[in-house]
């Protein structure tokens, strides 16, 4: 891929934070154009070093949509290692008052998403970092990512069974989980996990969840999974950055989102 000078990864790596915060979000923007949603707290209103009061910026999304973000479910602004993000604790989430805009068609979007989330845990017990289905139940099909303070995973409900991947690995510092999910991959195989860009090769057993069907036009969940049994799975700790893509991504454009995201949302490396 070529960039322009100022846009090079080397020269981001050296530049000022605020230019290279703007650079990440140009190119994420502007490079990956099957990018459906991004939900990034460091476009908040409020300055690095302080609380603020709670202030939704929809710039992230690419097309017109609404959160749903009523008190008492909306999460409190926060500043975690100089990084801003939203605290999220038992019945703190995001979620789409409709759907979230796809780029393309529903059909071609619900073969294949890559979710990547930056986030903190703090809390032993699974919490959904972000999901997309309707009311949950153990037949409604979808796909979530989700984590808990030794453990991350990620998984994907086809019209037949489950298709899961579940790893142990740390989430209590900032950490970053991919999740790759995969209607046309093989049976058994459908769902492809990074841990920190580092494809993660200790999954679980799973089972070939046949995804024939399509669930582009339904809900997007950020910190819960929607109502339902099981539990809806809060998340406890910190949520900096989730972005989400319309098709696979490649490992080594799994690498680049991440830079970038670390890069938008203060990191220096």
């Amino acid at each position: 891929m070529l960039y322009t000078a100022n846009m090079a990864p080397t020269a981001m790596r050296f530049a000022p934070k605020q230019t290279r915060r703007c650079m990440a979000g140009t190119q994420l923007r502007g490079t990956f154009s099957a990018m459906q949603s991004w939900l990034d707290a460091s476009s908040e209103n409020y300055s690095v070093g302080q609380t603020g009061s709670y202030a939704m910026d929809n710039a992230w999304q690419r097309q017109s949509n609404t959160l749903q973000v009523s008190a008492p479910s909306r999460p409190a602004m926060a500043v975690d290692s100089n990084i801003k993000c939203w605290q999220l604790a038992f019945n703190n989430f995001f979620s789409s008052s409709n759907i979230i805009p796809v780029i393309g068609t529903d059909a071609s979007y619900s073969q294949a998403a890559t979710v990547l989330t930056l986030h903190k845990l703090s809390n032993a017990t699974a919490g959904v970092l972000t999901s997309r289905a309707a009311p949950y139940t153990s037949s409604v099909e979808g796909w979530e990512v989700y984590g808990w303070t030794t453990n991350g995973g990620a998984a994907l409900r086809g019209n037949v069974g489950t298709s899961l991947r579940e790893w142990s690995s740390s989430q209590t510092g900032w950490s970053t989980i991919t999740g790759v999910l995969n209607k046309a991959a093989a049976s058994g195989s459908e769902v492809t996990v990074y841990q920190n860009g580092t494809l993660v090769t200790s999954f679980s057993s799973s089972t070939n969840s046949d995804n024939t069907n399509a669930y582009g036009t339904q809900r997007q969940f950020y910190g819960v999974r929607f109502n339902g049994a099981p539990s809806p799975l809060y998340a406890n700790g910190y949520l900096s950055q989730a972005v989400i893509f319309g098709r696979v991504l490649t490992a080594t454009e799994v690498t680049r989102v991440l830079q970038l995201m670390r890069w938008r949302a203060g990191f220096t490396t």
